[in-house]
């Protein structure tokens, strides 16, 4: 029953309201079983299901000479709820929706529930997933909702990203999971239907290694998505071969050339829209386009005159338009994604040189490989309001941060890293600290740790452009962590692992606390949030100090504007450096500062800009870590 429908049969008298704590598990039911590993991890997305969206299926019970009741239908259900009113997340008070039946039934309709319920069919549950993040739910939200991990449902994602047509053979037995999943190998649906085809036409088996080496073959068709993209002249360019099969169609013949090619031509229309401004331009996969925009708002673009080609493109893709709907049997759904695309190239001239400096977007190949498609004008939701005012305000320049979100985000992931490293140096303070943070969320339940000693996750952990230069460090905590007494933990017997927990020393006792603060510390930037203040005074204490670990290179100074760069520069060489290089472009100027942080780069630095350029530090590093000097020092292992 649907919750409407259990409300309407509460009012006629059909479902009653128990109190879960009436309920046991029937002695009649069919399944005697003990759960499975399978059965677990079912329950427990049905519990995730419960939590987020109420009970939507009463159970079946039936009285009990006890007074009780015993669940015969809705045995998972009853399991999850009861996993639930353990995990505290519902009182055992709680009401469930019951509907009685006599003892003569009971049997019946526990067998009825178990041997007549028809599972989904997997294409229509992958399609149902699709459908879901479409509808707006982050990964981690869908994850949270069904009891999956993040990674479980992006595989989902991506099998119901899959072909219509492919999905509709896979729904209809045609190949197994294993070759839907190999399918998925590319996100070109012509490609996966032309595989599809091919191998059917051939009468060869459909199964996942067929598939597999059909896709990943070092030919690729002319009409593949990124042999357009790429075309013809610029493969033969770069040394590729083509040759015509007995179809007469042409074939690329080196596949991981080609998408290097690609590669290249997507780097560079990067470079060219930051170099026109943009504060930052990502290129994201043309079926998760979705999955970037829904933590974005667009600006509302200003008025500028769009250039000479892109109104011809303009025109082409609206007569393709008035053509496909001049037919009736034309494609709605291409129809749909000409006209985005035009509304995306007609927003390309028309947003401000303020705004694009504290913008950005993505791209994507179009699917068809005809050219890109563009998102821009985009900023994080929580400073739009200060975005659409900052060029107006008052009449004045206010200052842009050159310090994009998506790069903020990934100089967290560094600072985590540096953080963790100094916590294994000076465990006395971070013991300190996390103890403080634990009796305050106690108090304040408030705290920069997950106070339930779990890993983070997010953006911030994976760290997704990596760590855009080289980090010292790492060995010394690693080998560290390695030496942790750690015995005691294989015990089996709990009371006498704590025995030995005890008998360990004091200094080992900080050691390991260190060690969880160091894997449970949020990726957090100085000065975000209050609840931060007290890591930002551990940092002080401990005299972090970010350059000592961290040496950026060209993927960090790649992401700055060319303002941002010319600063670094003149901070860290020279006037002259900056002032001489004024009208270079912003590759140019990104090689340079590489070179001169690098530690084998220039040899015609002085020794004093060496210097600057190794203890220098991005400013959300060092707000609020290094603004002062601490007189206390950092306590070293006794």
């Amino acid at each position: 029953m649907t919750e409407t429908t259990i409300e309407t049969a509460i009012e006629i008298g059909m479902i009653e309201m128990i109190p879960f704590t009436a309920l046991v598990r029937d002695p009649k039911n069919v399944r005697t079983g003990k759960l499975t590993a399978e059965d677990k991890a079912e329950i427990k997305a049905i519990a995730a299901n419960i939590e987020a969206r109420g009970l939507l299926q009463n159970l079946l019970v039936r009285k009990l000479a006890s007074g009780r009741y015993g669940v015969a239908g809705g045995g998972r259900r009853f399991a999850a709820i009861k996993q639930l009113v353990k995990q505290g997340k519902l009182a055992k008070e709680t009401l469930v929706p019951c509907r009685c039946v006599a003892d003569d039934e009971a049997v019946e309709v526990s067998m009825s529930e178990n041997l007549h319920r028809k599972d989904m069919h997997l294409a229509d549950e992958f399609a149902a997933w699709h459908k879901l993040a479409k509808s707006g739910l982050s990964v981690d939200e869908i994850a949270i909702r069904h009891g999956a991990s993040a990674s479980a449902i992006t595989k989902r994602l991506r099998l119901g990203a899959l072909s219509p047509a492919i999905l509709k053979a896979f729904r209809a037995d045609h190949f197994s999971l294993d070759g839907a999943m190999a399918f998925t190998l590319t996100s070109d649906h012509s490609e996966q239907e032309n595989v599809y085809t091919a191998l059917s036409e051939k009468g060869l088996p459909l199964q996942a290694r067929s598939i597999r080496n059909a896709i990943s073959g070092e030919e690729v068709p002319c009409t593949h998505q990124l042999a357009r993209f790429v075309g013809p002249e610029a493969f033969l360019a770069a040394g590729g071969t083509i040759r015509e099969d007995l179809f007469g169609d042409d074939m690329f013949q080196d596949r991981g050339l080609l998408a290097d090619l690609a590669d290249d031509k997507v780097a560079a229309e990067i470079l060219r829209l930051e170099e026109d401004g943009w504060a930052w331009i990502t290129k994201v996969d043309y079926f998760y386009e979705w999955e970037h925009a829904k933590n974005h708002d667009q600006l509302d673009p200003a008025e500028t005159d769009l250039d000479d080609a892109t109104i011809e493109k303009i025109a082409a893709i609206e007569e393709q338009i008035g053509t496909l709907m001049a037919d009736d049997d034309s494609d709605e759904s291409l129809i749909d994604e000409l006209e985005e695309e035009v509304l995306a190239l007609k927003m390309l001239g028309q947003f401000s040189v303020d705004q694009k400096a504290m913008s950005g977007g993505w791209i994507t190949i179009d699917r068809d490989g005809s050219g890109f498609k563009y998102h821009l004008g985009y900023v994080e939701k929580a400073d739009v309001p200060k975005a659409k005012t900052a060029a107006t305000k008052d009449g004045a320049d206010i200052p842009k941060d050159p310090y994009g979100k998506g790069l903020r985000d990934d100089l967290a992931y560094i600072r985590r890293n540096v953080l963790q490293c100094e916590f294994m140096r000076c465990p006395e303070v971070v013991a300190d600290l996390f103890q403080f943070e634990i009796i305050h969320a106690f108090h304040k339940t408030s705290s920069v740790f997950d106070i339930s000693v779990r890993h983070p996750h997010g953006r911030r952990i994976i760290g997704e452009n990596g760590l855009m230069g080289v980090v010292s460090g790492i060995e010394e905590k690693e080998a560290e962590i390695a030496s942790l007494p750690l015995d005691w933990i294989e015990i089996e017997d709990r009371a006498a692992g704590f025995d030995a927990y005890r008998a360990l020393s004091p200094y080992d006792k900080t050691r390991l606390l260190a060690f969880v603060a160091s894997q449970s510390v949020e990726p957090v930037l100085s000065g975000e949030d209050q609840r931060n203040a007290s890591l930002d005074r551990a940092a002080q204490i401990m005299q972090t100090d970010y350059a000592e670990y961290w040496t950026p290179d060209t993927d960090f100074f790649n992401r700055l504007p060319k303002g941002e760069l010319l600063k670094i520069g003149r901070e860290t060489v020279s006037d002259e450096w900056a002032d001489s290089r004024g009208k270079s472009k912003k590759s140019g100027l990104v090689a340079a500062l590489g070179r001169t942080f690098s530690p084998d780069g220039s040899t015609a630095l002085s020794e004093q800009a060496r210097e600057r350029a190794a203890s220098w530090t991005p400013a959300p590093l060092k707000e609020g870590t290094q603004n002062e000097i601490v007189e206390e020092q950092a306590p070293s292992p006794a």
